[in-house]
């Protein structure tokens, strides 16, 4: 079966297949049949041609089952293409700047409009400065200028966040 043979043409010509060896006196059982087509799978199938090559059946495939499970790999593989690109549309190679998420410029921009209300530095937000991470171990926090302008509530709630 080539990469582009559509599936009912690949079944069609294994039962013509069968049919011309019946003519000539051969004949051949459906598990016999099955065995066959797990042989001549293309790569795209061959996790379905070693799943069933490892399997131990008792009765052995049928032509008829392989059939419903070659339906069912090629719906499986229909859907996991769609997943794969999108995955790899977004991943770049390599490691380090300029790697990972497209997005992620657009993010620092956005948190560069941000400012600490804790020690002033824009990027990110009290819940999230280091500084004050560190002053709170230390036991030296500093009243921030949030709380100073009298707006206790959401440096309570910044705190809270921030364990």
């Amino acid at each position: 079966m080539s990469e582009g043979e559509a599936r009912e043409q690949f079944i069609t010509q294994i039962k013509n297949l069968r049919d011309q060896m019946a003519a000539v006196g051969i004949k051949k059982t459906s598990e016999e049949l099955a065995s066959f087509c797990i042989r001549v799978l293309p790569r795209k199938y061959d996790s379905l041609a070693t799943a069933l090559n490892t399997q131990v059946r008792t009765p052995p495939l049928t032509f008829e089952e392989f059939g419903a499970m070659l339906v069912e790999e090629e719906m499986r593989l229909k859907a996991r293409d769609g997943t794969d690109t999108a995955f790899s549309a977004n991943a770049k190679k390599g490691k380090g700047k300029g790697s990972g998420n497209p997005n992620a410029s657009e993010k620092k921009k956005k948190n560069s409009k941000t400012k600490c209300f804790y020690c002033d530095k824009p990027g990110h937000v009290i819940s999230l400065c280091r500084l004050r991470e560190a002053d709170e171990k230390n036991g030296t926090l500093k009243p921030s200028k949030k709380k100073e302008s009298g707006n206790s509530a959401e440096v309570e709630l910044e705190l809270f966040v921030a364990h």
